[in-house]
């Protein structure tokens, strides 16, 4: 039994590196930067795009920043920091909430279906976290702000492809009242 969680843990390490490896080797420079998030990391965006799925889901594109609609912002591969490119349309949603002290919002955090349960659910909880914060310190109070994790549960995009993972690894801002 020990060799076997031995040989599993070299797997997954060695899995999550070749990923690694491939995202930053196919990676493009990027301008963007992140604001450290709570992991404490920062970096680009990694050719990924950060904002606009559009409207699935019901959640509007990010880039619009409209006052109180429900926002979707993404994040790169094992990071909760929050994009450069996402503060305006946060700070957009935190004017509203401060103007609109009865709304509350719930930030659900996902992530992609690479990683254990456990790990998923402790990284879509930083990734919401991180949103809820960036809220917070630009006025919002923490009653209105509630987040959940559902980890790799609801994906967005069912596919296997880096474009699926990157979909799926995103907060999204849902309002509850109005």
């Amino acid at each position: 039994m020990l060799k076997f969680n031995v040989l599993k843990k070299s797997l997954l390490v060695i899995s999550v590196g070749a990923a690694f490896l491939t995202l930053t080797a196919c990676s493009s420079t990027g301008t963007g930067a992140s604001t450290t998030g709570a992991n404490g990391g920062a970096g680009d965006n990694g050719g990924v795009q950060t904002s606009g799925l559009g409207s699935d889901n019901g959640l509007s594109n990010p880039n619009a920043m409209v006052p109180g609609a429900n926002q979707r912002y993404f994040f790169d591969f094992n990071q909760s920091n929050v994009h450069q490119s996402d503060l305006p349309s946060i700070k957009v949603q935190a004017q509203y909430l401060i103007s609109h002290p009865s709304a509350s919002v719930q930030i659900q955090g996902n992530t992609d279906i690479r990683g254990s349960r456990e790990y998923n659910i402790a990284l879509g909880q930083r990734r919401a976290a991180a949103v809820k914060d960036i809220l917070r310190l630009d006025g919002a109070q923490s009653s209105q702000i509630s987040t959940i994790s559902y980890g790799a549960e609801k994906p967005v995009a069912m596919g296997n492809t880096e474009s699926d993972y990157a979909q799926n690894r995103r907060a999204d801002v849902i309002y509850e009242s109005h």
